[in-house]
């Protein structure tokens, strides 16, 4: 069950780690920058490329220093795609300093072996740590296919 959720939520570090080479890319229906606070703004139908990373999402906020990324924040509509792994969310934050991404609002994670499904679901890329929480008394759910199982 944890290996599922370590080779799902892999993807999601925003391959800052794996891409690190690849140039970003991305396209907004508009942008504003402020570089004196450093951070720039993406908004309307944001989609962003790294390799064969994508994101989509309503709003993007992006912290940088000595064009460094520090922070990115997603907002609306979160979707993350790589390859054959898929994850949404309504909210979303990748901290570079701790290498960590958080999903959060009906977020969920999904490749060919299964899906997990919380509240939150917070990703330590580092020590490979996934915490996935649910509020108001309602449990996390994790559905695994099984290789060897038949539906009907």
């Amino acid at each position: 069950m944890t290996w599922m959720m370590t080779f799902c939520l892999a993807l999601m570090s925003l391959t800052m780690q794996a891409s690190a080479a690849e140039p970003i890319h991305i396209t907004a229906e508009h942008m504003r920058m402020n570089t004196l606070q450093q951070h720039a703004t993406f908004s309307g139908g944001v989609h962003v490329t790294r390799g064969d990373f994508q994101l989509w999402s309503d709003k993007l906020v992006v912290f940088y220093q000595k064009q460094h990324i520090q922070k990115a924040i997603a907002d609306g509509r979160v979707r993350i795609t790589q390859n054959n792994k898929r994850g949404a969310s309504n909210h979303a934050v990748f901290q570079n300093k701790q290498n960590m991404l958080t999903l959060t609002g009906q977020a969920s994670v999904e490749n060919e072996q299964g899906v997990i499904r919380g509240e939150t679901i917070e990703y330590h890329i580092d020590t490979q740590e996934t915490i996935v929480s649910q509020g108001a008394h309602q449990p996390v759910r994790l559905h695994i296919e099984d290789e060897g199982s038949t539906q009907p």
